[in-house]
């Protein structure tokens, strides 16, 4: 970023519209309309979900491959986006000097991938889906703090209380067990 920003390049707007300007790139797109501006789609499945990335003559890289993040705090993908495509672009360099695109000579791509942080942090977070989007993640966790949060800063003319007593008052009116709490948390410690 920081030799975008020395370049005046701070907006993905602007990158995006330098590419397309680049030689390389401007004469394919002359002539193109716009249809959609800045549209993503956001990949909620799992490493075990993901699309097989290449076929006869094609390669799928960034959103389309399923190469975004989200472990239900942070979602990220264009990272992934540039790594997979620069892979596909070696694969495809690589293809052209075979002259050979078909579904066998592409597979190359794959094992780039195989061993690229878009694929590996996807693999290690495995599973992650089924917790974080969990009913008990967005509604009985969410609510438990709130909870906990108002009963230690309200000022209520009360005495104070400990940390542990007001975590289990808050335990107890969420409807939640301590039990369930003890496993949702393992659960997020195991896949985040």
């Amino acid at each position: 970023m920081a030799t975008l920003r020395k370049n005046g390049n701070t907006h993905s707007f602007d990158i995006m519209e330098k590419f397309a300007q680049h030689p390389f790139i401007s004469s394919l797109v002359e002539g193109g309309q716009l249809q959609e501006y800045s549209a993503h789609f956001v990949y909620e499945g799992g490493y075990e979900d993901m699309p097989r990335a290449y076929g006869n003559g094609y390669m799928l890289v960034g959103d389309t491959a399923g190469f975004s993040f989200s472990n239900g705090m942070i979602l990220q993908g264009m990272n992934y986006a540039i790594s997979s495509g620069i892979l596909a672009g070696e694969a495809a360099i690589e293809a052209r000097k075979d002259n050979d695109f078909s579904a066998e000579s592409l597979s190359r791509y794959q094992k780039k991938l195989d061993n690229s942080p878009a694929v590996l942090d996807k693999k290690n977070f495995q599973g992650i889906s089924n917790v974080v989007w969990s009913p008990m993640v967005h509604r009985a966790m969410p609510a438990l703090l709130e909870s906990s949060l108002y009963s230690m800063l309200y000022e209520s003319g009360n005495p104070k209380k400990h940390l542990s007593q007001i975590m289990m008052k808050s335990l107890k009116s969420s409807g939640m067990s301590s039990k369930d709490l003890m496993l949702q948390g393992y659960r997020l410690m195991r896949r985040m």
